[in-house]
């Protein structure tokens, strides 16, 4: 998923300067929105701390071998925010400062607050964290790019997957949580569009 970010963003970072060879380095700004996790069901599930920031650094060495061969130079920042902080003041922050390529693991409401913002009008953001099937849709932004599959993605893949090994009569357990019932919904959705039960 992050070197996809990082071919992506290279990409994104040529058209939006035009040439190769800059004086300046190219900015990518990694943002994530930190939350209280919810409860995991085993120890040997827990995510790591850097989840996301050790991505966007593995993409960046990525891109900065291309870069030598360019004459580009990428440089990498990382802003936290905590669950009880502001989100949309530290941003702003960052494209006052110049920020135009921005990385963000936050939740869908964050993201959009920050995509809609009329100084990010002219940045592109990548979504790496909110599987949200509205972000695609319904809550689309045209400088919204994703590079995690949204539910849809998910659930589709894992009907074929079950064609594929002639699983047809299919259970399904839904969690109390509201992103279990977005899920839910995503499967029922791929379950019939593949014609299992």
């Amino acid at each position: 998923m992050f070197r996809e970010f990082a071919a992506t963003a290279m990409a994104v970072a040529t058209l939006l300067t035009g040439t190769a060879g800059w004086a300046e380095p190219v900015r990518i700004d990694v943002i994530e929105r930190q939350v209280v996790p919810p409860p995991i069901l085993s120890n040997l599930d827990a995510p790591p701390e850097v989840l996301g920031l050790a991505g966007a650094e593995l993409g960046l060495a990525d891109i900065s071998a291309t870069g030598r061969f360019t004459g580009t130079d990428y440089q990498l920042t990382t802003t936290r925010v905590a669950p009880d902080a502001a989100f949309l003041p530290a941003v702003q922050a960052l494209l006052a400062e110049g920020a135009r390529l921005l990385v963000v693991k936050a939740p869908a409401a964050d993201l959009l607050a920050l995509a809609d913002l009329p100084e990010a009008a002219g940045a592109v953001i990548f979504n790496i964290a909110v599987p949200d099937d509205a972000l695609r849709g319904t809550e689309c932004r045209a400088n919204v790019l994703h590079t995690t599959p949204s539910l849809a993605m998910r659930a589709d893949a894992l009907a074929q997957f079950a064609l594929k090994k002639r699983w047809t009569r299919l259970a399904l357990l839904e969690g109390p949580n509201p992103e279990d019932a977005a899920f839910a919904a995503a499967l029922r959705a791929a379950v019939a569009k593949f014609g299992l039960s």
